[in-house]
């Protein structure tokens, strides 16, 4: 079957960010992409693949969205599902897969990764000087560099979310930066653009601060504010 983006395709995308539970900005930017990819481009198919951990966060799934949930007992079953939610995907004849999450199967169709920072790849003194030497937290930092770090030597192209960490990606991997593609995260709807005379004068004004000015968390990549 020919699988060009503007015929008819069954893209598999790795949603279980959904069914974990999880906050935070990576579970937020897949809630919206999963919501809205149906959506904006209805000629396709699109197979999403939860598991068992948690409900589903999405309901009332649009009709060309296929839900695959696979079975989850413990932690293992998250260290289970890596190594199979690739055959579930090549049993669906998926033709793209893309894996949101920094990391993806092995399949052997084309894989699209985005890999939002570089967080996973940095060196493990880095890791245990931040987030602590408890076993669990070393078995997890290192289980996600190691996936993060074989779905780069596999994936077709990366998506990330700036153009600091598309280089950064490459410096830390040689990752071939002309296979990053940068997508910009998009606000939500539900928040409106403020009126600068009602807001940010008088923000300024409190705080004494300067006509220009940058408010950043600093935490990853600070470099980007220099």
């Amino acid at each position: 079957r020919r699988t060009f983006w503007g015929e008819r395709m069954r893209v598999g995308l790795d949603a279980r960010y959904l069914s974990h539970a999880l906050t935070g900005g990576v579970g937020t930017s897949v809630y919206h992409l999963a919501k809205e990819l149906p959506r904006v481009a209805p000629q396709h198919e699109f197979y999403f693949y939860a598991d068992a951990k948690a409900p589903f966060e999405l309901a009332n799934l649009p009709p060309n969205v296929v839900l695959r949930v696979l079975p989850w007992g413990s932690t293992l079953g998250s260290v289970r599902n890596d190594l199979v939610i690739g055959r579930y995907m090549e049993r669906d004849h998926v033709d793209v897969v893309h894996c949101p999450a920094n990391y993806g199967p092995n399949v052997s169709v084309p894989l699209i990764v985005t890999l939002n920072d570089t967080l996973n790849l940095f060196p493990m003194s880095q890791h245990l000087r931040g987030f602590g030497r408890g076993a669990g937290q070393v078995a997890l930092v290192m289980n996600l560099g190691r996936r993060t770090r074989a779905s780069l030597a596999r994936a077709n192209r990366l998506i990330t979310i700036s153009h600091h960490t598309r280089s950064d990606i490459a410096e830390k991997c040689g990752y071939p930066i002309d296979r990053i593609d940068v997508t910009y995260l998009a606000a939500s709807e539900e928040f409106p653009t403020i009126d600068e005379r009602d807001v940010l004068e008088n923000y300024r004004a409190r705080h004494h601060l300067s006509r220009r000015f940058i408010l950043a968390d600093g935490i990853k990549n600070p470099a980007a504010t220099v």
